[in-house]
């Protein structure tokens, strides 16, 4: 039920990622900003999030509205008031453990973003341990057949094709 799809590794580098803002991810992930030339894309059927998807899916709320989150750069969302309003209350993809990105740190070879415990971003290093949320894109004939995805409600949903 999961389809192969071509995934856009795209990243920045050091001179661009800490004003990035949701927009620019979202074009650097499907640019050609690799380090040494490396691949831009991948097909595979398992991804990571992407930071665009994360950026998007803040709602905003308290202070900052959700076009107030969007025209600030994602870096930043571990201060006041974003952490609160575009990230830990409000961001549906927020975890509260620090978790992998796709988008590599073109810097260097060895390093990629991810979405910090306090709602911003960073760089480390490709090596280091931290949480993973796998992505995937389910075939187009894939339904729900029952379910909200909520433990608490109607549970886990139950597909099929």
């Amino acid at each position: 039920m999961i389809e192969q799809v071509t995934w856009n590794i795209g990243g920045m580098t050091s001179a661009n990622y800490q004003t990035a803002k949701a927009s620019d991810w979202y074009t650097a992930e499907r640019g050609e900003e690799t380090y040494g030339g490396q691949l831009s894309t991948w097909d595979g059927y398992i991804g990571l999030m992407y930071l665009s998807d994360y950026g998007y899916a803040t709602s905003g709320g308290g202070s900052t509205d959700r076009d107030a989150c969007l025209a600030g750069a994602l870096y930043n969302w571990y201060a006041s008031p974003y952490q609160t309003d575009c990230a830990k209350s409000n961001n549906w993809l927020y975890y509260s453990t620090s978790q992998w990105t796709i988008a590599p740190y073109s810097s260097y070879s060895d390093a990629v973003f991810l979405v910090t415990s306090n709602g911003g971003l960073i760089n480390d290093n490709a090596s280091d341990t931290y949480a993973v949320r796998p992505s995937l894109y389910l075939k187009s004939n894939v339904r729900v057949l029952s379910g909200d995805g909520n433990p608490d409600g109607e549970g886990p949903y139950i597909l099929m094709a």
